[in-house]
């Protein structure tokens, strides 16, 4: 018996699931919620340790972040406050000059 693929029902899902039908996500045992008195002390003790170090590293890693953006904006305000004086400095000088050279030429 030969079949085409014209003909073939395929099945891409969940072995066993009914189509339509959703898992019960508050239920399910990959939920991270877990009762603490049903945990014992050295259970809880893990849990709110590894809670503790995830805390505190969101928090060092939010800090960093800032730091590393107050720093690029210090360095562009540095480097874009040299640009503009020097260029300021150039077009001041530029012009003493140029009063320089009209006042002698009114001189001669």
């Amino acid at each position: 018996m030969s079949f085409t693929t014209d003909k073939m029902l395929e099945h891409a899902g969940v072995k066993g699931m009914k189509w339509g039908v959703r898992k019960d996500r508050l239920n399910s045992s990959t939920s991270r919620r877990v009762d603490p008195r049903k945990l014992s002390d050295d259970q809880l003790r893990a849990a709110i340790s590894r809670m503790n170090m995830e805390k505190q590293y969101r928090d060092l890693s939010k800090n960093q972040g800032v730091k590393i953006g107050e720093d690029a904006i210090k360095n562009l305000a540095k480097d874009l406050a040299k640009t503009t004086l020097s260029a300021a400095a150039a077009a001041i000088s530029t012009i003493a000059v140029a009063k320089f050279m009209q006042a002698r030429q009114k001189e001669e």
